[in-house]
């Protein structure tokens, strides 16, 4: 009798490593259990439970909510020399021009392809599921602006704004000011800037360019390496947003807009499917021949075939 609990037990505490190891070594596990803890702990803080006072309840979601804040913030902070970086490096590797302009073409029409997809997927399952349905009867009534007065005069309507043409749009685009674009976070006029330094880097003579393409490589490394830091952050930054998330809006709204995500996961799930789909239908043996060839020599294969060939 006295084994066999302890045999229990042994096997108990090796599934307990098992988990904890588990946990600790998958990212998405932990954001997922810090999302279901959120939610029952906003519930548990929320005005209709009635665990808390409002006032001391709002208090506390401040201070869950502050991993989750430092976590927006750190990636913010790196989100510009991130991407400049990386698009510049990667331009500056794709080879002579020729090479860069046809691989541009291509990318620019699968991104065109994959974006008209992505966008018919979303609007098919937006006509089918509706699922805003579920927060017309949990939407505020109108704001006291929007209401007609008792004298009978009508709200202040918004001035329309006028139509901006094909070609200012294309011109604006291009960063007129780049440190202002910078500084506001413009990431488009970030990614054209991006492109424009990138293409105009295979233009030069490799001396000239080896030491800005070094810079470019640390600042990608540096940023990489705070990202990372950001991400030991993320398992408490969604357990906090979540919590004071669910404790703000309350259960039914919650749920309500549950259908909205599902919807958005449902199409997530859709494109993943043609994207395999499509990897699987265009997939060659030629991109895993190195390795194979590789593999061989190491098993002496490719030697035993010489001799077979020599008898």
């Amino acid at each position: 009798m006295a084994n066999d609990m302890q045999d229990n037990t042994m096997r108990l505490s090796r599934q307990r490593f098992k988990l904890r190891v588990w946990m600790t070594s998958r990212l998405w596990a932990q954001v997922m259990l810090g999302m279901v803890l959120g939610f029952g702990f906003g519930l548990l803080l929320s005005e209709p439970a009635g665990f808390v006072p409002p006032d001391t309840a709002e208090i506390i979601g401040l201070w869950l909510a502050l991993p989750g804040r430092i976590f927006l913030a750190l990636i913010a902070m790196v989100l510009v020399p991130l991407i400049f970086s990386s698009i510049v490096e990667g331009l500056s590797g794709a080879g002579s021009g020729e090479q860069l302009r046809s691989v541009g073409l291509r990318l620019a029409a699968f991104i065109l392809a994959t974006t008209t997809v992505s966008a018919m997927i979303g609007v098919a399952l937006a006509q089918w599921l509706r699922p805003g349905v579920r927060l017309a009867g949990i939407s505020q009534g109108p704001s006291a602006s929007s209401v007609p007065s008792q004298t009978g005069d009508l709200p202040d309507l918004p001035t329309p704004t006028a139509q901006v043409s094909l070609p200012d749009v294309i011109v604006k685009m291009l960063p007129a000011n780049p440190t202002a674009s910078i500084v506001q976070e413009d990431m488009l006029a970030v990614v054209v800037l991006a492109l424009l330094v990138g293409v105009s880097v295979t233009q030069v003579q490799p001396e000239r360019a080896r030491p800005f393409l070094a810079l470019m490589e640390a600042l990608f490394a540096i940023s990489m390496n705070i990202v990372k830091w950001a991400m030991f952050l993320a398992p408490f930054a969604v357990f906090g947003l979540m919590a004071q998330l669910v404790m703000r809006m309350g259960f039914e709204t919650m749920l309500g807009i549950s259908g909205y995500v599902g919807t958005v996961l449902l199409g997530l799930a859709v494109l993943l499917c043609l994207y395999l789909l499509l990897a699987f239908s265009t997939s060659s043996s030629s991109a895993v021949m190195p390795v194979t060839i590789q593999s061989a020599r190491e098993l002496g294969v490719c030697a035993l075939a010489i001799r077979a060939l020599r008898r």
